[in-house]
Protein backbone atom coordinates (compact mmCIF):
# COMPACT_ATOMS: atom_id res chain seq x y z
CA UNK A 1 0.00 0.00 0.00
CA UNK A 2 1.66 3.29 -0.91
CA UNK A 3 1.71 6.81 0.40
CA UNK A 4 -1.92 8.57 -0.83
CA UNK A 5 -1.14 11.10 -3.38
CA UNK A 6 -3.32 13.70 -1.69
CA UNK A 7 -3.84 14.06 1.91
CA UNK A 8 -6.33 17.36 3.04
CA UNK A 9 -6.71 17.76 7.19
CA UNK A 10 -9.77 19.73 7.32
CA UNK A 11 -9.94 21.30 11.00
CA UNK A 12 -10.48 24.71 13.02
CA UNK A 13 -7.95 26.93 14.55
CA UNK A 14 -6.21 24.83 17.51
CA UNK A 15 -7.78 21.72 16.63
CA UNK A 16 -3.92 20.40 15.92
CA UNK A 17 -3.97 20.25 12.22
CA UNK A 18 0.04 21.36 11.69
CA UNK A 19 1.11 19.21 14.47
CA UNK A 20 -0.45 16.39 12.57
CA UNK A 21 1.06 17.73 9.13
CA UNK A 22 4.70 18.15 10.74
CA UNK A 23 4.87 14.60 13.12
CA UNK A 24 3.27 12.77 9.79
CA UNK A 25 5.69 14.50 7.09
CA UNK A 26 8.61 13.80 9.36
CA UNK A 27 7.27 10.08 10.06
CA UNK A 28 7.03 9.50 6.20
CA UNK A 29 10.58 11.36 5.46
CA UNK A 30 12.41 9.03 8.22
CA UNK A 31 10.50 6.20 6.95
CA UNK A 32 11.99 6.70 3.16
CA UNK A 33 8.18 6.55 1.93
CA UNK A 34 8.58 10.18 1.13
CA UNK A 35 11.52 12.78 -0.17
CA UNK A 36 12.32 16.21 1.80
CA UNK A 37 12.27 17.74 -0.90
CA UNK A 38 8.99 16.49 -2.58
CA UNK A 39 7.20 17.51 0.34
CA UNK A 40 3.97 20.28 -1.52
CA UNK A 41 2.17 21.77 1.71
CA UNK A 42 -0.10 24.86 1.29
CA UNK A 43 -0.82 27.36 4.18
CA UNK A 44 -2.97 29.99 4.29
CA UNK A 45 -0.42 32.56 5.45
CA UNK A 46 3.43 32.96 5.27
CA UNK A 47 3.95 32.95 9.27
CA UNK A 48 1.96 29.43 9.16
CA UNK A 49 4.22 28.26 6.24
CA UNK A 50 7.81 29.51 8.00
CA UNK A 51 6.05 27.56 11.47
CA UNK A 52 5.06 24.19 9.24
CA UNK A 53 8.55 24.31 7.74
CA UNK A 54 10.59 24.82 10.78
CA UNK A 55 8.36 22.48 13.02
CA UNK A 56 8.62 19.57 10.63
CA UNK A 57 13.23 20.80 10.20
CA UNK A 58 13.50 20.45 13.87
CA UNK A 59 11.14 17.33 13.75
CA UNK A 60 14.07 16.13 11.63
CA UNK A 61 16.62 17.16 13.45
CA UNK A 62 15.46 15.84 16.69
CA UNK A 63 14.86 11.99 15.20
CA UNK A 64 18.76 12.79 14.02
CA UNK A 65 18.27 13.48 10.20
CA UNK A 66 19.94 16.60 9.75
CA UNK A 67 20.73 16.07 5.83
CA UNK A 68 17.17 15.77 5.53
CA UNK A 69 16.71 18.58 7.54
CA UNK A 70 18.61 20.66 4.92
CA UNK A 71 16.59 19.15 1.76
CA UNK A 72 13.51 20.05 3.12
CA UNK A 73 14.93 23.80 2.25
CA UNK A 74 13.80 22.32 -1.41
CA UNK A 75 10.53 21.93 -0.37
CA UNK A 76 7.35 23.38 -1.79
CA UNK A 77 5.85 24.83 1.45
CA UNK A 78 4.04 27.87 0.86
CA UNK A 79 1.02 29.94 0.91
CA UNK A 80 -1.07 29.09 -2.30
CA UNK A 81 0.35 32.38 -3.95
CA UNK A 82 3.67 31.73 -3.13
CA UNK A 83 3.30 27.84 -4.49
CA UNK A 84 1.59 29.40 -8.21
CA UNK A 85 3.99 31.78 -8.16
CA UNK A 86 7.33 29.29 -7.59
CA UNK A 87 5.51 27.23 -10.59
CA UNK A 88 5.30 30.18 -12.90
CA UNK A 89 8.96 31.24 -11.83
CA UNK A 90 10.51 27.51 -12.00
CA UNK A 91 8.45 26.61 -15.35
CA UNK A 92 8.63 29.66 -17.13
CA UNK A 93 10.46 28.64 -20.02
CA UNK A 94 8.55 25.35 -20.39
CA UNK A 95 5.41 26.93 -20.94
CA UNK A 96 7.68 29.96 -23.11
CA UNK A 97 6.55 32.59 -20.25
CA UNK A 98 8.93 35.31 -18.68
CA UNK A 99 10.61 33.89 -15.87
CA UNK A 100 10.33 37.11 -13.75
CA UNK A 101 6.70 37.58 -13.34
CA UNK A 102 4.91 41.09 -12.73
CA UNK A 103 1.90 42.00 -10.82
CA UNK A 104 -1.24 42.56 -13.48
CA UNK A 105 -2.56 47.05 -13.10
CA UNK A 106 -5.62 47.30 -12.06
CA UNK A 107 -6.71 47.99 -15.81
CA UNK A 108 -5.34 44.37 -16.88
CA UNK A 109 -6.93 42.44 -13.85
CA UNK A 110 -10.32 44.40 -14.82
CA UNK A 111 -9.90 43.27 -18.15
CA UNK A 112 -9.15 39.84 -17.84
CA UNK A 113 -12.59 39.51 -15.27
CA UNK A 114 -14.28 40.83 -17.92
CA UNK A 115 -12.91 38.08 -20.56
CA UNK A 116 -13.56 35.26 -17.36
CA UNK A 117 -16.95 36.12 -16.75
CA UNK A 118 -17.72 36.51 -20.82
CA UNK A 119 -16.23 33.15 -21.39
Amino acid sequence: MGLPLLTIIPAGAGSGKTYTIQTTLAQWVVEGQVRPDSIIAVTFTEAAAAELRSRIRTELINTNRPLDALQLQQSYISTIHGFGLRLLSEFAFDAGLNPSPRLLTEDEENVLIRLALAG
